[in-house]
């Protein structure tokens, strides 16, 4: 073999990603065991013994037969063969980085997986329930968890409790503890495994790999009788794992991470290499199968399950719970079954089940019949072509961890079976992997099934009895969903998916959570509604009247539910549907608001018009009842024929301005969504705009004969006149009024006082104040308002009294 002190060349190979398992090749008959060449393990596994030391003729070692294509063992410890030296070296390497990177934690961890026994270092996957399995079982260990400060010379080895026992099988939970030593000493020895390789063990490889200081004293000192793979405290760790996973599966992914923690801590110690741990688990979880498959053994592991039960009812346990991380506990285990090794073999091969290996999910899974287990470890199982793993039977295949997650896919019609009043997994169980195929679910019994995954089964979804939740956007798949006689809830943050179309019979219910508007469940296709809709509004939400909460395919709705029950509600709300073209949404009722009933409209002290250009009107809203939650009111303003007008405007005050003569409708309607509205006419006139034709000034005094159109207003008293004068000379426009007179220019250039002039002479009977405008006058044709039109008259009287004063003259 020519051991080295160091392995040159070290081959760094790229970690495998996870996504490796989370899909494995199909084959059409996935459950059909083949043997290998030893037979299958459960039958078998009495022949591991040192006497059988073929692959052929013992399981243990056959089981491992596959690192013959790595390694071909010599005829004593140190001359083997490297078939595989890539593999071979990176698994060395890989030691050599985690022995030299350990944290102080993890080679704390590492010293009492090695000194303690197996059975008791493993207890703590219980979580809170440690300390009283612990008091229950009367567990114990001579190491402590503060280690000796001489442990660098002393070896220390765990003699139990006081009786010289891990725990007790005559204690209160001894049931648990006879399984677990059942497992353990059924054949399940590693020493013919481990002389049969004869692969040593990583610090005889490469003096790179640090060996804990405190477990120096440990170290053999006799290689031909301590080989390296597989790792027996790995293949210990494992069976009493299995075994309390078997008799208390409410934590059976926690115990078999913390088996394969105790695996990769004997990496972290320097004891093993990453395939000495793989191999360890391969072996045990062929040997706990064949251990729970033996009929001789149906009593105890039915003894354990119920002691389980008494476990599980200590409703005071409180232990720290180092594997309460779901996703960490998943990742560490799923990164254990293949170190990341690259895949050196063919990568497409079926997964293969090994005979009884469904046992090993038997309490897990309870409502699942054995070719169902079967058909979960198949459909979950890693992909082929791993270093080790690919052996004849399956065994290094199997992903338990997964498994206990339920189906990876639906090959076929899977009908689950789960009776509520059996409790445990038979009442409550969840399913969290992605279940891909195109086979369909059948949910029959009383119990709950959870579906956590991005599913993309295509076959369709059946309830007939118990309930089905979403916990996940597509938890259903992509196919139709027939609600038959049971519950289907769902508990997604957003919107829920129904891949095709949905069915519901009257005796159904639909179960909806709604924590915002974007809660909703849509139908990819028609909707055939019946039975029962229960709302839970979460968080304190309200939603707002007429928010959508179920979407489908248009017009494809047919049938509505027959009743509604909602919870989560202040008790003031009262909730209806409103069926609409492609959705249902809410219909909400504040009990609590008073509604308003009636609007009077009336313009302010009682106006009913406006008569002046451009004048306004304030429109007042009398809201009823005076109780009324909201009187505020929205202001629009139609024609006679209630459409929309351009005879007047109105703001959002209610202020009226009239813009031409006409009448118009006032309409308040009320904002508290009554649809309730009031109006009143209001009449509008002095809008109307006059065309008026040029005045001829000639014969009145004007020497150009340029039109002049003077403006005049005359009154008694004090007034206010204008006086325009059109560009050219006119010198016969003059105002004449009785009183004082004010005369304003729209110009405003100057003030001045002026005598009326006849032929050029000066009347002195009376002065103005006039202001003149130099502005032109409007052309022909040209529109004159009102108030020009008055001052028009005031000159053309006048200009009449002077032709008479002029005529007078004349005669005298």
């Amino acid at each position: 073999m020519g051991l080295n002190k160091r392995i040159v060349p070290l081959v760094l190979l790229a970690a495998v990603t996870t996504s490796c398992f989370t899909r494995t090749a199909l084959a059409d008959a996935p459950n059909a065991p083949q043997p290998a060449a030893y037979g299958y393990y459960v039958d078998s596994w009495k022949n591991n013994t040192t006497s059988n030391m073929t692959p052929s003729t013992n399981p243990a070692i056959g089981v491992l037969s596959e690192y013959l294509k790595l390694w071909t063992p010599g005829t004593a410890w140190n001359n083997g063969t490297i078939l595989n030296a890539p593999i071979l070296n990176s698994n060395i390497q890989k030691s050599i980085d985690i022995t030299n990177n350990r944290s102080e934690a993890e080679a704390h961890q590492a010293y009492l997986d090695d000194r303690r026994n197996q059975s008791y270092g493993i207890i703590n996957g219980l979580g809170k329930y440690t300390d009283a399995f612990i008091a229950g079982a009367n567990a114990g260990t001579s190491i402590p968890y503060d280690i000796p400060q001489d442990a660098t010379t002393k070896k220390y080895d765990d003699k139990g409790n006081s009786n010289g026992n891990w725990a007790e099988t005559n204690s209160n939970l001894g049931n648990m503890v006879n399984l677990v030593n059942v497992l353990r000493s059924s054949a399940a020895s590693t020493t013919p495994a481990k002389s049969y390789y004869q692969y040593p063990r990583p610090w005889r490889w490469s003096t790179d790999v640090k060996v804990l200081p405190t477990l120096e004293p440990a170290k053999s000192t006799t290689p031909e009788t301590d080989g390296g793979f597989p790792s027996g405290h790995t293949n210990a760790a494992y069976l009493a794992a299995i075994g309390l996973a078997y008799a208390f599966p409410e934590r059976f992914q926690e115990m078999i991470t913390r088996a394969s923690e105790l695996g990769y801590d004997r990496i972290v110690a320097g004891m093993h290499s990453p395939l000495d741990v793989m191999g360890g688990r391969m072996t045990s979880t062929a040997i706990a199968a064949a251990a729970l498959n033996n009929p001789d053994n149906q009593i105890a592991k039915l003894a354990a399950y119920n002691d389980g039960r008494k476990l599980l009812a200590q409703s005071n346990a409180s232990s720290v719970d180092r594997f309460s991380d779901y996703a960490k506990n998943k990742k560490n285990y799923t990164d254990r079954l293949t170190y990341g090794f690259p895949q050196i073999g063919d990568k497409s091969k079926a997964m293969i089940v090994p005979k009884g290996a469904e046992v090993l999910l038997e309490t897990r899974l309870p409502y699942l019949d054995a070719n169902q287990r079967r058909a979960v470890l198949a459909t979950t199982g890693v992909q082929s072509g791993f270093p080790l793993l690919d052996d004849a039977e399956g065994w290094g295949r199997l992903n338990l961890f997964a498994a206990a997650d339920g189906y990876g896919a639906l090959l076929d019609k899977v009908n689950v079976n789960m009776d509520a009043a059996k409790g445990g997994f038979n009442a409550l169980d969840i399913w969290k992997n992605d279940i891909a195929g195109n086979g369909s679910l059948v949910k029959n019994g009383t119990g709950t099934l959870k579906l956590i995954g991005n599913n993309s089964y295509s076959g369709g979804t059946e309830v007939d009895n118990g309930t089905l939740e979403m916990d996940s956007a597509n938890a259903l798949g992509s196919g139709k969903v027939n609600n038959n006689g049971g519950t289907i809830t769902e508990a997604v943050a957003g919107a829920a998916n129904i891949g095709s179309e949905f069915d519901q019979a009257p005796n159904s219910t639909l179960e909806l959570s709604i924590g915002s508007k974007d809660d909703l469940l849509n139908i990819a296709d028609k909707a055939d509604l019946s039975g029962n809709l229960k709302l839970n509004f979460l968080n304190n939400y309200v939603p707002q009247d007429g928010t959508p909460i179920i979407t489908y395919k248009k017009d494809g709705r047919t049938g509505q539910f027959t009743s509604l029950v909602t919870t989560g509600l202040p008790s003031n709300y009262k909730v209806s549907l409103d069926y609409n073209a492609d959705n249902i949404s809410l219909k909400l009722v504040d009990t609590n608001v008073v509604k308003v009933n009636t609007i009077a409209v009336s313009g302010k002290d009682g106006a009913s018009s406006i008569t002046t250009r451009g004048g306004k009107l304030q429109m007042l809203a009398n809201v009823g009842p005076d109780n009324a939650t909201d009187k505020s009111v929205t202001w629009s303003v139609l024609g006679a024929d209630g459409k929309h007008t351009d005879l007047a405007s109105i703001d959002q005050n209610g202020l009226l301005t009239a813009l031409k003569d006409g009448n118009v409708q006032v309409v308040a309607t009320a904002k508290d969504g009554s649809g309730v509205n009031g109006q009143t006419t209001v009449a509008i006139s002095g809008q109307a705009v006059i065309s008026t034709q040029p005045t001829d000034n000639s014969g009145n005094g004007g020497s150009n004969g340029n039109p002049s159109t003077p403006s005049n207003t005359n009154t008694t008293g004090s007034n206010t006149n204008t006086t325009t004068n059109n560009s050219g000379s006119n010198s016969n426009t003059t105002t004449n009024n009785t009183g004082n007179n004010s005369n304003s220019n729209n110009g405003g250039s100057s003030s001045s006082t002026i005598n009326n002039t006849v032929n050029g002479s000066s009347n002195s009977t009376g002065s103005n104040t006039v202001k003149t405008s130099t502005s032109s006058l409007p052309k022909t044709g040209a529109m004159i308002d009102s108030n020009l039109l008055g001052l028009m008259g005031s000159l053309l009287v006048g200009a009449g009294s002077i032709g008479v004063f002029r005529r007078k003259r004349k005669e005298d």
